[in-house]
């Protein structure tokens, strides 16, 4: 009796050996690099490092526009203020924070409060606009050596660049959860996509959004511990896919040059509905395209703005048809 209770107390430990050997392989095999086998989307190494950090996507991985000269009509980098949530630890000093909102043009009170308020890492945008502020070089020096906990320099991408108005025929990118789930299905399916994700919601942002959405964002990481405060000397983490593809740079045929004036023409004369379009005499590609009222990708529908581009927009004939009306009249002899 006391024979076989000893087997039996081999056998089970040499089960819990078995399990610890596997357990400790599979722990080797990640920390050795090797654990980039998808899972649900998301490698091992990297889900690991999301259960102790906090995210911030500094650019989506979306494929840009360019006017024919190879200029950007969308996706512009920036130097951008960034921040991660404090959890209850002191930033720093408050005469570093004074200096820094002076540095940026702001009451301390203001960024005080939008750093006291973060629950998700952020990039400051100035109030009233969408765009990520474009740090001088003067004001990125004064972010580094204000030394606050969890405020840093990155370079951000903005959608729409400084002294580009969003062109109707380029179109705009918007949240739309129906269509993401009529369109790519399979992707929310193996997680490569989310519901909320932006997609185009017109112009060519819509016709060759398959193309443009890419093969993933670049994605800055700040580890911290099980309370989730900030771990010293791991400073942040950058995760960024390894494809020189992407993103995709669609080189258009128009001129961003001719675009402006065009613009400004229209405004001149007062111009608030209505469509101008330029085209190359020798091979007729569109080499600009105004629609107004102006498009505001931030603010789909907001008061004078006009999603719709009126350059392609279908409208009835109207008064113009009294013509043809006359001409039949004419030879009818009425």
């Amino acid at each position: 009796m006391n024979g076989q209770w000893r087997m039996r107390i081999v056998h089970i430990l040499l089960v819990i050996a078995i399990i610890f050997g596997v357990e400790g392989a599979r722990l080797a095999w990640v920390q050795l690099g090797f654990g980039g086998a998808t899972t649900a989307g998301a490698s091992l190494v990297k889900r690991a490092v999301e259960q102790r950090s906090d995210a911030l996507v500094l650019d989506s991985g979306r494929g840009q526009f360019r006017d024919r000269h190879g200029r950007l009509i969308t996706g512009e980098t920036v130097q951008s203020l960034a921040a991660f949530p404090d959890y209850g630890m002191q930033r720093g000093p408050e005469q570093s924070l004074d200096q820094l909102a002076q540095s940026i043009g702001v009451k301390s009170e203001l960024l005080d409060d939008w750093l006291t308020n973060l629950r998700t890492p952020e990039v400051w945008r100035p109030t009233g606009s969408l765009r990520a502020l474009d740090l001088t070089d003067a004001q990125a020096r004064q972010v580094k050596q204000s030394q606050l906990l969890g405020v840093t320099v990155l370079p951000y991408r903005n959608r729409y660049p400084v002294g580009v108005s969003p062109i109707h025929g380029i179109g705009y990118i918007s949240q739309h959860p129906e269509r993401v789930h009529e369109i790519y299905e399979q992707k929310l399916s193996d997680h490569h996509i989310q519901e909320t994700s932006s997609i185009g919601g017109s112009g060519l942002e819509k016709s060759m959004d398959r193309l443009l959405q890419g093969v993933g964002p670049t994605t800055v990481a700040q580890v911290t511990d099980a309370s989730r405060r900030p771990l010293e000397g791991l400073g942040l983490r950058v995760m960024t896919p390894d494809n020189p593809h992407y993103p995709v740079q669609v080189i258009t045929t128009l001129d961003l040059e001719l675009q402006l004036e065009v613009e400004k023409i229209m405004h001149k004369h007062g111009v608030r509905k209505g469509a101008a379009v330029v085209l190359d005499a020798v091979n007729a590609d569109i080499a600009a395209m105004v629609s107004m009222p102006a498009l505001n990708p931030y603010h789909i529908a907001a008061v004078n703005t006009d999603e719709r581009n009126h350059a392609i927009t279908a409208a009835a004939p109207g008064s113009v048809f009294k013509i043809v009306t006359l001409a039949a009249a004419l030879e009818s002899g009425l």
